[in-house]
């Protein structure tokens, strides 16, 4: 059941209803009205609760008392009135005439320095709740407010903070917008949400305000490489693998828009920080964090020759510093960048034996996701076949004999299945550690004997 107002109606023996603004909210409707206790000149809506349910209730008066948090600061929409007792509780703030984000959306799409500003905006209005430890969960375009050549973020009824105890949802329970919010929100992360759901949503509205597509499926399309890669790892799957802090997004933006505007040549960067990796393990046998962190990005960011070129320059010594669990964060982003350089076979037969030996440092690094280990196989595996290698072959197959975990066995298994008529028939079984591995093994060799394959020109 819902509350209604209907034109001319008196709230709180003030405020004249002079128009319905929003009905759109899941809890929530916004009216225009009229402060019959001032000269009526400034604009004002009011926003009250049209459910009558005592969660809804308690959740939108908990808007209000965060919103009271944020007095007198710019980035996030200003209380003028409210009032937690009236039947239904309402709130009244200033109208911002321009709307929201969704109106620029053309503007955005056609001009990268507009779009520098609003997603560098974004992340901070965004951050000004994290500093509170309080996370948005509702974070899409609608919900940021213009308001001159400013953003106020705006909608904070799904918000938590960590000093909430019962947090008003229970574990299964699952709000917010389709599209923009990450996987992990119907597996109980709603309730637990922290940092990284509120920068999934924000690669989802970047992504939505540049493509002007549903974000439900993010695809780059005329997207440039280097936005597009920032999008790409505030989207990720795996939490761990987003950016941590809205700040670390806010410097991945700022370093996307200075290869797109040529502010700095990325590729001369990227090499740089090449060039600095490898003098420092030349000279002190280590190299800075924050050496290493500014290569993994920068590559992400170039385009595909471009990164095409600096991958053929990466060291397995390279990969085995990469594959560090401090540089967790980026596992993913990198061995996707060095997949697609593999399936483009633009490279010398022996180089197949140099993608093995690189993959095989991820592979066999306790730092790296299951996930990634699994790919960094997969690549691996093909280049050794492609290029009819087998040295590469041989490491393909040590580091297939060597799966233990079960789950990290089950990804191998399907691999291996992709692939047969391929030395993978090949590898004997007693030699392997996991019973599965052993299965898929037998799976590809029944292939062979179907499609009347008995001999191998390769052994492992």
């Amino acid at each position: 059941m819902t509350l209604q107002f209907t034109l001319g109606d008196v709230i709180d023996e003030r405020f004249e209803v002079a128009g319905v603004c929003s009905d759109s909210g899941g809890m929530g409707t916004i009216l225009h009205v009229k402060d019959q206790q001032s000269d009526g000149q400034e604009k004002l809506v009011l926003k009250y609760c049209k459910l009558i349910d005592s969660v809804a209730r308690a959740r939108f008066c908990r808007e209000i008392r965060i919103l009271d948090e944020f007095r007198g600061n710019h980035k996030v929409i200003q209380l003028v009135y409210s009032n937690l007792e009236h039947d239904p509780p309402f709130f009244v703030m200033n109208y911002y005439a321009d709307g929201d984000l969704s109106n620029r959306m053309s503007e955005i799409q056609s001009d990268v320095d507009v779009q520098e500003k609003i997603f560098l905006q974004m992340c901070d209005a965004v951050g000004e709740l994290h500093l509170k430890d309080i996370y948005h969960r509702d974070i899409k375009p609608p919900n940021f407010l213009i308001d001159g050549d400013h953003l106020r973020i705006a909608d904070l009824g799904l918000v938590v903070d960590r000093e909430s105890v019962t947090r008003m949802t229970s574990t299964g329970t699952a709000w917010g917008t389709e599209g923009f919010e990450p996987p992990e929100s119907r597996l109980g992360g709603f309730k637990e949400a922290n940092s990284s759901y509120d920068i999934f949503m924000l690669g989802k509205s970047m992504y939505a305000l540049l493509s002007g597509l549903d974000p439900l499926y993010v695809t780059q399309g005329a997207i440039h490489p280097a936005i597009y890669a920032v999008i790409e790892r505030c989207c990720e799957i795996d939490p761990h693998q987003r950016y941590k802090t809205v700040v670390e997004l806010k410097q991945a933006i700022v370093y996307a828009y200075d290869v797109i505007g040529n502010r700095v040549d990325g590729v001369l960067k990227c090499k740089g920080c090449l060039e600095s990796i490898l003098g420092e393990l030349d000279f002190v046998g280590e190299c800075s964090v924050g050496t290493i962190n500014d290569f993994a990005a920068s590559l992400q960011r170039l385009d595909d020759d471009d990164q095409e070129m600096i991958c053929k320059e990466m060291t397995p010594e390279i990969w085995y510093i990469l594959s560090g669990e401090d540089f967790s964060s980026h596992h993913s982003a990198l061995v996707s960048v060095y997949e697609k350089m593999a399936k483009r076979c633009n490279f010398g037969f022996g180089f197949a034996e140099r993608i093995a030996n690189c993959m095989e440092k991820m592979f066999y690094s306790e730092g790296v996701d299951e996930n990634v280990r699994a790919k960094a196989l997969s690549i691996a595996i093909s280049a050794a076949i492609q290029m009819n290698r087998f040295a590469a072959m041989e490491t393909c197959g040590k580091m297939i004999k060597s799966v233990s975990s079960e789950n990290l066995a089950i990804k191998v298994g399907e691999i291996l299945k992709g692939y047969p008529n391929s030395f993978v028939a090949n590898i004997e079984g007693v030699s392997c550690q996991s019973d599965i591995i052993v299965r898929a093994i037998k799976e590809v060799k029944g292939l062979d004997e179907v499609n009347g394959e008995g001999e191998y020109h390769y052994h492992c």
